[in-house]
């Protein structure tokens, strides 16, 4: 996430490991001002910023419930420099025609070109000890 062409504001895709997901809880940013955090992991995320990953939603934070310790598929989130390194879901980048900007399991395994990584992003985090990382 530092080493994105852009320092801030790059929308990107991201396949990672969900460690944590936080309740939905009051936001300074509108329109709903509501927001969800979770911590992402991966491990080019570890090397070079030696921690996981916040990721704050905006975007229907309510709707966005994937389970913890299994690979999830982030479309069109956006960087930033806080904590050194993070990403944004905000609700202006909501996709067109309205689908899920995120998938996870069994919708995940449909998408045959991440395949391998699921199985290596899942091996990786097995690998990590109890519960991952």
């Amino acid at each position: 996430i530092p080493h994105l062409p852009y320092r801030q504001n790059w929308m990107t895709n991201l396949l990672v490991v969900l460690v944590s997901l936080g309740p939905v809880e009051p936001s300074h940013i509108g329109p709903s001002y509501k927001q969800r955090m979770a911590r992402l992991a991966d491990p080019s995320a570890a090397a070079v910023l030696g921690r996981h990953v916040l990721l704050t939603v905006f975007l229907d934070p309510e709707q966005f419930e994937p389970r913890e310790g299994e690979v999830v598929l982030l479309m069109g989130v956006k960087n930033h420099l806080f904590e050194g390194g993070s990403v944004r879901k905000y609700v202006s980048d909501r996709l067109s025609g309205g689908g899920s900007w995120w998938v996870q399991g069994r919708g995940l395994r449909g998408v045959g070109w991440c395949a391998k990584e699921i199985e290596r992003l899942e091996g990786w985090w097995a690998s990590q000890g109890e519960g991952g990382g």
